[in-house]
């Protein structure tokens, strides 16, 4: 409250004493003048408000009141934040481009020169994750790994997820280099943001996640290695996704996360002094290669017995305009690759006549031919 309060008055004494000086152009939010708002803003709002350490100032204290309340708060940084990971409406005017100020306040602003958003080659994301995963299964973990050139405040990305092959459930900080107690109070703080932002195509979404390091009562800076010095590919953040039983990704190698880099708010970007620095790399993850589900050859109709009735349907499939099997390897009897009259032939041969019995799995498993039909789930499972 105390460093709240001398902020304010400065602000009052300065905007008294040297209004016409004082009234430049800004954007609301743009606490560092980069010309864009994003986690690296909110870092250097709570800057000014940490006891231990002062910060970077603020040129323009107007650009820092995102709520446009005339003060200068923690929680216009938490609005900065909520803003950049697409969790809120637009911060009031001017925004998203510069103007002057349509509520004037006793807050300051500086005519500074804008600062730049740094590429810098020293930092880097990267992934960690299962090469291979099955159609259906749940709870799979990634961890994004981070290097960068010194301690950070604070980090934010932007992915692109292919959204039919990944289903994101939860995004934490367990298991990474923040300890489990630091992880837990910084998971259900206001400094920690992730979402999944839709977009116009309906297959692809962006995953959005950051965190400023600090905790809210009282307001310290997290000590762990992030802040205290440079990561060498280091696990930053976990996903965790559950893969859909039904996916067009089955039986091949597949690209699910990839950068999306410098076109939302919280591109992948790390906070350093409250400047942006941007990461020089950014990997996606792939390949994921996506199991195809389990079944049983010859088991057409799903119904875990191999008799008539399954020969039956995949002939009223080819010659009757019937739907086709939801898993086609099953039908596949002769596992030629090809689902055609031999493969009913094949069955009623065997069924009947002695005939040799289809090839595996002839119990619940997975194709060791590994063609390209269709098998979007585990039919053992139904």
């Amino acid at each position: 409250m105390k460093i709240r309060n001398e902020i304010a008055f400065v602000a009052l004494y300065l905007a008294i004493t040297a209004p016409a000086a004082l009234r430049a152009d800004f954007i609301r939010g743009d606490a560092n003048r980069d010309g864009r708002v994003t986690l690296s803003d909110a870092a250097l709002v709570i800057d000014q408000f940490l006891p231990s350490r002062p910060g970077v100032a603020i040129s323009c204290q107007d650009s820092a009141d995102a709520n446009d309340n005339g003060t200068m708060e923690i929680v216009d940084a938490i609005d900065i934040l909520r803003w950049t990971f697409g969790l809120s409406a637009d911060l009031p005017p001017p925004f998203p481009g510069p103007g002057t100020d349509p509520s004037p306040d006793a807050l300051a602003c500086a005519d500074g020169a804008a600062s730049s958003r740094i590429r810098d080659p020293a930092y880097g994301l990267s992934w960690t994750y299962p090469p291979r995963v099955s159609q259906g299964q749940r709870s799979v973990e990634m961890f994004l790994r981070a290097t960068t050139g010194g301690p950070i405040e604070g980090f934010s990305i932007s992915y692109w997820l292919d959204s039919m092959s990944l289903d994101i459930v939860d995004v934490d900080f367990q298991g990474t280099i923040l300890p489990r107690a630091q992880a837990d109070l910084l998971e259900v703080s206001d400094f920690f943001r992730w979402n999944i932002v839709p977009t116009l195509i309906p297959e692809n979404s962006i995953l959005t996640a950051g965190a400023v390091f600090v905790t809210e009562e009282p307001l310290v800076r997290l000590d762990f290695a992030a802040t205290n010095r440079a990561l060498d590919d280091e696990p930053l953040l976990r996903i965790v996704a559950n893969i859909p039983p039904f996916t067009a990704a089955a039986g091949a190698q597949k690209t699910v996360l990839w950068a999306h880099d410098d076109v939302e708010p919280g591109a992948n970007e790390f906070s350093v002094g409250g400047t942006a620095i941007l990461a020089a790399t950014m990997e996606g993850v792939k390949p994921f290669y996506i199991d195809a589900g389990e079944f049983i050859r010859g088991d057409v109709n799903l119904d875990l017995v191999v008799d008539m009735s399954d020969a039956i349907f995949t002939l009223h499939y080819l010659y009757m305009g019937e739907p086709g099997p939801t898993c086609m390897k099953t039908a596949d009897v002769n596992d030629d690759s090809v689902v055609d009259l031999s493969d009913a032939i094949y069955a009623l041969y065997f069924r009947f006549l002695g005939g040799p019995p289809p090839p595996t799995p002839t119990e619940c498993g997975k194709d060791p031919s590994g063609d390209d039909l269709e098998c979007p789930f585990d039919t053992c499972e139904h």
